[in-house]
């Protein structure tokens, strides 16, 4: 495959006006809460800045080191069971998207294949693979167009790294406990790579 084209776009983006509720966020932290691998982390005081006091929430502690763990983990409690075992799963990353699609693979039992752009450190690789995931390097710009062939190809159910609703769902489980931690907070500041945080 070459450069992406409109088609394999819209097959792995959705609809940016669609919204979740607020009923849907608490439905996908409950359906969390019974996964002994996602945590819930501690929000912990650091040195105040300029005045102002500062938390940290310690997403670093989840299992796979990062929050992606929770939506990734959300996605495959709502997909289609019959359709992981048979398929398996694929997502794109460099990193820690992959990470968690590659532990979640092992720990329930999926195929799991991760499309990384070539430009990312082997080590990544190697660690993924470790995990039992198949990992795919290809050009940077070809990673919407390979992802897009194995899904018609195998059938396999895609964990997008930041563009799914389920996965929105389930990463908005770590806002949940920012808020119960600290509901006096005046301003939340998020990470934002390709936004599936926010």
């Amino acid at each position: 495959g070459g450069a992406a084209t409109m088609a394999d776009e819209a097959a792995l983006w959705g609809d940016p006006a669609t919204l979740c509720t607020l009923e849907e966020l608490h439905a996908a932290r409950a359906a969390l809460q019974t996964y002994n691998d996602v945590l819930r982390t501690p929000l912990l005081p650091s040195w105040p800045v300029g005045g102002a006091r500062l938390s940290l929430k310690l997403e670093s502690l989840q299992t796979t080191g990062s929050f992606k763990i929770r939506g990734m983990r959300y996605k495959l409690h709502v997909s289609d069971v019959a359709q992981l075992r048979s398929a398996g799963v694929v997502t794109l990353s460099a990193g820690n998207a992959g990470k968690a699609v590659a532990y979640l693979g092992q720990a329930c039992g999926y195929n799991a294949k991760v499309y990384m752009p070539d430009t990312a450190p082997d080590e990544r690789k190697t660690m993924m693979e470790a995990m039992g995931a198949t990992v795919v390097k290809v050009p940077g710009e070809s990673l919407l167009s390979a992802v897009a062939e194995c899904m018609a190809a195998e059938q396999r159910v895609l964990l997008h790294p930041f563009d799914d609703l389920d996965l929105i769902r389930g990463h908005a489980s770590c806002g949940l406990e920012i808020l119960e931690d600290a509901p006096t907070a005046d301003v939340i500041v998020v990470c934002c790579g390709g936004g599936g945080l926010l």
